[in-house]
């Protein structure tokens, strides 16, 4: 898993959370998940990430007092806890399945399910509550 672009996909999924999406949205998350388990273009994959949460939330890139909404996830926190490691990784997983089920098909469109799967990355929520939610992404259709 490329921590990086987790990292930033945090951030972009809060920008849009708040202030919704641009046609270029879906498809820079569509194509950061289906590189999420590479370092290939890393560099430009999460600079496409943090260009498009700006663009969504503009005033966020120069705010003097951050409230964090758009901000990376400190990937620190994601291996502090070793079980919720373990089922933010199986979430992360199931978020690329179920993106790659979307890319082979003939849709453009991400569903608000992966938006919301990307923010529960950053969250330090119950087991059961990220167990619920990838089961939701394995019974997505496409």
């Amino acid at each position: 898993m490329n921590k990086k672009i987790i990292s930033a996909l945090v951030g972009l999924a809060g920008a849009s959370e708040n202030n919704g999406k641009t046609e270029h949205t879906d498809a820079i998350v569509m194509n950061a998940l289906l590189n999420c388990y590479s370092s290939n273009g890393e560099d430009e994959i999460v600079a496409e990430i943090i260009k498009e949460k700006y663009t969504i939330s503009p005033n966020c890139e120069t705010c003097p007092t951050p409230c964090g909404n758009t901000s990376d996830y400190d990937m620190a926190k994601f291996f502090q806890n070793l079980e919720l490691k373990t089922v933010k990784e199986e979430l992360i997983a199931e978020t690329v399945a179920l993106a790659t089920r979307i890319n082979n098909s003939v849709k453009t469109e991400l569903p608000e399910a992966i938006y919301k799967a990307i923010s529960f990355f950053g969250y330090e929520l119950s087991v059961d509550s990220y167990k619920n939610l990838i089961n939701t992404l394995r019974k997505m259709e496409v």
